[in-house]
């Protein structure tokens, strides 16, 4: 009777402590999900507007859009939380395995004399993980810093594409201003000859000239309002708004050209200052350390474990129990090998994207120089152009002027001037994509770059 109390009692104990761990643990709460949409009307709704002094009538500069993408752009927000997962699995990574706490009740069927109740009590650990614990903290740590400089990256990548389209945006309502003014000339020039024709004072090929000139230009126009619209839509949706939602923008000078000098500097110390570089050493590291891990776990496991019992005969006993893990046929070397594999991958992914990106600045500097010949030369003969047009128009009002001469000539100096617009626009976002490829800076000054 005596052991079977003292049986209860420690059993009463076990379960006491199980429920008191038990307690202890996080509960389960549900969150479903949002089925709602909801799209911000205003720019005052976006985080980040009061600080930057932003309102719905407003025109925002460069900087103000880059920055309010930067806090409202929705792949970024999914991006910081892939980055609490890399975090929650660092907390993991840091906890030790728990032991396991095992135990046991016997109750003798038999009729034979003298049988009592046996019971046990256990308690043991895995030795391994102890031994691969720091290696498994330190793959995890290198995992939430190639997280953090992934994220980063991203950062990069949108802020580009908020100059790029903020640019673009600005470089498509010159453009639409001067087909504007073209085509209120057309439009006038257009009645006029046609009431000429009506009065006998003009031929029909001159309207015909006139009045194609027009719907051509039309056309033009109507497409490039079209693309300004998605242009956009583009950075309003970049900036976490509902598309259908216009943005005021400021005039803003262009960026500035980086200097030779700077690049040259830049280049040298790319793989240290560019995020996803970075971002790439640090997922290497991870690896190694999956690694050290990977041959840490080839040798034996071991198990041990403490036991206190007793039998049918009353017999109390304190025990050691050891396990270990022959590696016989296993050995984690499969494992070994697919780490390594994957080790010796990304060293090559990674060293790809070092050439490719080396590669990739040359590139825009051949662009670079390609495209300020273009502007050049176009510099040179668009005021020739222009004074042949200025010419031409008295002639041409007057009768004494082909109309199909001053028609082509005329459409080639608002064409050139398009091309213009259209180069001056290309070699800003050439000096973009320079600053981003290089890791340099976008700093809020009086023009976008200083």
């Amino acid at each position: 009777m005596y052991s079977y109390r003292r049986c209860s009692r420690k059993l009463l104990f076990m379960g006491g402590l199980i429920i008191s761990i038990l307690s202890g643990c996080t509960t389960y709460q549900a969150k479903p999900l949002n089925d709602s949409i909801t799209l911000p009307q205003d720019l005052t709704q976006l985080k980040g507007s009061d600080k930057q002094g932003i309102s719905s009538s407003v025109d925002l500069d460069v900087y103000q859009v880059a920055t309010i993408a930067l806090l409202n752009n929705r792949d970024l927000n999914i991006k910081r939380a892939q980055l609490q997962v890399s975090e929650a699995q660092l907390i993991h990574a840091k906890l030790f395995a728990d032991p396991q706490l095992s135990t046991n009740f016997d109750q003798p069927t038999s009729n034979t004399p003298g049988l009592v109740n046996a019971w046990g009590i256990g308690l043991s650990y895995d030795l391994m993980s102890l031994i691969t614990h720091k290696s498994q903290v330190k793959g995890a740590e290198y995992q939430v810093q190639q997280a953090k400089l992934e994220m980063e990256w991203q950062e990069w990548q949108v802020v580009q594409q908020a100059r790029i389209l903020f640019l673009k945006s600005l470089s498509e309502q010159h453009q639409l201003n001067l087909l504007a003014s073209s085509l209120k000339l057309y439009q006038e020039r257009y009645q006029r000859s046609e009431r000429a024709m009506n009065q006998g004072d003009t031929t029909l090929e001159t309207v015909s000239t006139d009045l194609t000139s027009l719907v051509d230009l039309t056309g033009q126009v109507n497409q490039l309002y079209q693309t300004r619209r998605e242009t956009q839509q583009a950075l309003s949706a970049l900036m976490g708004l509902d598309s259908r939602v216009i943005v005021n923008l400021k005039q803003s000078n262009n960026p500035r050209i980086i200097e030779a000098q700077t690049i040259d500097l830049a280049l040298k110390n790319l793989s240290d200052t560019r995020p996803d570089l970075l971002a790439f050493k640090a997922g290497y590291k991870s690896q190694e350390m999956k690694v050290y891990q990977a041959v840490l776990n080839q040798f034996p496991s071991i198990n041990i474990g403490f036991n206190h019992a007793s039998d049918t005969g009353g017999i109390v006993t304190n025990g050691l129990g050891i396990s270990i893990n022959l590696p016989i046929f296993n050995g984690n070397k499969g494992v070994i090998a697919q780490g390594r594999a994957t080790r010796n991958q990304l060293r090559q992914e990674y060293n790809n994207r070092l050439k490719q990106s080396v590669n990739q600045v040359h590139n825009l500097i051949e662009k670079r120089h390609s495209l300020n010949r273009q502007l050049d030369s176009l510099n040179l003969y668009l005021p020739k152009l222009q004074t042949l047009v200025n010419q031409a128009t008295p002639a041409y009002n007057a009768g004494n002027l082909d109309a199909l001469v001053y028609i082509n000539l005329e459409n080639s100096w608002i064409q050139k001037q398009l091309e213009r617009l259209n180069i001056q626009q290309k070699i800003s976002v050439n000096e973009i994509a320079l600053d981003t490829l290089l890791a340099i800076p976008f700093k809020h000054t009086s023009g976008e770059n200083k």
